[in-house]
């Protein structure tokens, strides 16, 4: 499967990768989506590239968008 990009939350990424910074979209989002990997509402302006297998979401939702490159 080819990866997707997915929202995530201050706290998963800060899970995955607890020695880095994230690149953040600075506008406010006025959207609440489900974090990918723990479910929760977020608003972080925080996305990551994954793949479905390895996510909660598994791929379902309208705010996820497909790399196929």
């Amino acid at each position: 499967m080819s990866d997707w990009i997915h929202p995530i939350c201050d706290a998963c990424w800060h899970g995955l990768y607890p020695d880095r910074v994230p690149v953040q979209i600075t506008e406010p989002l006025r959207l609440l989506w489900p974090c990918c990997r723990c479910e929760q509402p977020t608003d972080a302006g925080i996305f990551i590239r994954a793949n479905l297998g390895n996510m909660k979401c598994e791929g379902k939702g309208t705010y996820h968008d497909s790399r196929r490159e």
